[in-house]
Order: C-alpha cells, then sequence, then structure tokens
C-alpha cells in the first residue's frame, strides 16, 4: 500500500497521546490552583501571627460556646472579667500566640467551617487589642486531625488552616480555670505567733527557742507542722458561687512574724462538704477541700499534748 497517508494505527496512537496530554494539563492545573489557594490562605494567616507583638498586647477577648472573657492588664498582671487573673495562665496563651505556626490550608470551602469547629457553636473568637489601638481577630475550631494541632481561620477568609502549637488547649479555658487560684503564701520561718478563732473557743500558739506552746503547755507538735505546712501555700480548688453566702462554722487564723508584723490573715467557714476562705480585708472567697478546714483552723482540743 502506497501513498502519503496516515495509518489508521499511527492515528490512534497520536489521539491516545493527546488524550493524555490534555489529562495531564487538567490535573496539573487543578494542583497548581490547590497550591495557589493553600500558599496564599496559609500565608496571610501566618502574615497576621507574625504581626502580633504579644509585648504590647493590652486586652484579649474571648468568646466561646458559653461564655464570654476579657483579660486585661492591670499595672504587671491582668485581670479576667474583673478578677486577678492566674499569670500562668497568660502566659501561656501569649507564649502560644508567638509560637504557633501554620502547617497548611485543611480546606477551601465555606461548607466545612461548621463542620472544622470554625464557625457555629464549637467556635472561639479571639480578639486582641494592642496599646496602639490595633485589634487582631482569629477564629479557632476543633482540635485538628494531627496531634497539636487545632483549625483556624481569619473573619471574612473561606481558607481554613492547620495550626500547630499550644493556642487551642490555652484558649479553651472557664473563667475559674483563667483566675487566680493562689490564695497566700507564707515564710513560716518567720512566723512567732498564730491566733485561731474557732466555734469551740480560741487559742494563740507561739514560738519559743525549742517548741511551740499553747498557754503554759507544750502544742502537739505534729498539729503546729500541719498547721505551718497548710499556710506555706495556699492554693483554691475553685470559687463559689458569687450570690451564694458562705456556709459552715465560722473560723479565722493569723499568723504574727517576731516584729509584730501581720503575716497573713484569714477568714474561714468550715462545712460538712466545702471549707471556703478569703483574706481579711479581701471580697474574694476561695474554694478549698473540706479537710483542709481542720488542718489549717484546728479546734483546740488537737493541740493539746499527745
Amino acid at each position: 500500500m502506497g501513498g502519503s497517508g496516515m495509518s489508521e494505527r499511527t492515528l490512534k496512537r497520536i489521539l491516545m497521546a493527546l488524550a493524555v496530554a490534555l489529562v495531564v494539563y487538567s490535573v496539573l492545573g487543578i494542583v497548581q490552583r490547590v497550591r495557589r489557594g493553600s500558599s496564599g490562605g496559609g500565608a496571610g494567616f501566618a502574615r497576621v501571627l507574625q504581626s502580633i507583638d504579644t509585648a504590647a498586647v493590652r486586652a484579649i477577648l474571648l468568646r466561646g460556646p458559653t461564655d464570654s472573657l476579657a483579660l486585661e492588664r492591670a499595672g504587671s498582671g491582668w485581670t479576667v472579667n474583673g478578677y486577678e487573673s492566674d499569670p500562668e495562665a497568660v502566659t501561656r496563651f501569649l507564649r502560644a500566640l508567638a509560637s504557633s505556626d501554620v502547617a497548611g490550608v485543611a480546606a477551601n470551602n465555606p461548607a466545612n467551617h461548621e463542620r472544622l469547629g470554625v464557625a457555629g457553636p464549637d467556635a472561639w473568637t479571639l480578639r486582641l487589642e494592642t496599646v496602639d489601638g490595633h485589634p487582631y481577630e482569629i477564629i479557632l475550631g476543633k482540635t485538628g486531625t494531627r496531634f497539636g494541632t487545632a483549625f483556624a481561620r481569619l473573619p471574612g477568609e473561606d481558607a481554613v488552616v492547620s495550626l500547630v502549637g499550644d493556642l487551642r488547649p490555652s484558649t479553651v479555658r472557664s473563667l475559674d480555670q483563667w483566675r487566680n487560684k493562689n490564695v497566700a503564701a507564707v515564710d513560716t520561718a518567720r512566723v512567732a505567733t498564730i491566733q485561731v478563732e474557732t466555734g469551740s473557743g480560741g487559742y494563740t500558739l507561739n514560738r519559743d527557742a525549742s517548741a511551740w506552746t499553747l498557754g503554759a503547755a507544750t502544742a502537739d507538735s505534729f498539729t503546729v507542722a500541719t498547721v505551718l505546712g497548710e499556710i506555706s501555700r495556699i492554693s483554691a480548688t475553685g470559687f463559689p458561687t458569687p450570690s451564694e453566702e458562705p456556709a459552715g462554722e465560722r473560723r479565722t487564723l493569723v499568723a504574727i512574724a517576731n516584729e509584730g508584723d501581720t503575716l497573713l490573715a484569714l477568714e474561714g467557714w468550715v462545712a460538712p462538704e466545702t471549707f471556703v476562705v478569703r483574706r481579711a480585708g479581701s471580697g474574694t472567697l476561695y474554694e478549698l477541700s473540706q479537710w483542709r478546714g481542720d488542718r489549717m483552723m484546728p479546734p483546740p482540743d488537737s493541740l493539746r499534748p499527745r
């Protein structure tokens, strides 16, 4: 068979090659679009994180599924909803904010926002205000599919990023978890006198050169050591409901130094299931484990030598 005509087999090969080339071109186009979307959304979020100067943040507003929290600088510390905040909780949050990193874009379709928790009932909105009045806002979603990640996005943006770091765990906290639970700390080596009032009577413990005394007698050393151990560092387990009046037997404790300085003055209420205390002159009430009431402010009979 002669002539310059193209064979049927050759034509099929050319058409097949063109089809493969078209498929490859389409796939590459999709990949490039995904990469452009990923780099654009991820880079935009990363730029926002990098532009936040945590040292200049003066207010942090957190809106969660059930509560709103307002943290504000107050001198060298912070307050949360008007209460003294836990300095470690604030430090952890600011450190997490500064060290968070974008792993990539997890989704670009707004239809996925609620499923990932960056919209709807599971979303947490973070609004930061700096000393120069510049606001930043981030929406935090659910925990990510990889350990140590969480979903997040910027308001008005479709791209949802996978955020690496501690930002979600350091944010998703209740008011009580943000509040300062440190009631008091006392250098017990300085304590020379302890005055306690209970429902069954009051007493005074005095330290002499070799022991603690209760009046003219030597006080029970184990009980005194327990009292000193309790007041050396007092940390609450929580806070009673503000509208509740403390219930139980009222007791007081005053620890005085050799020089006459009052190192600690406490008012407490010992009940069958709770022990509530506050510093004298303060309106803040703290909840402690019930058994600590008798350890910190023991009744007179427990101080007598055994």
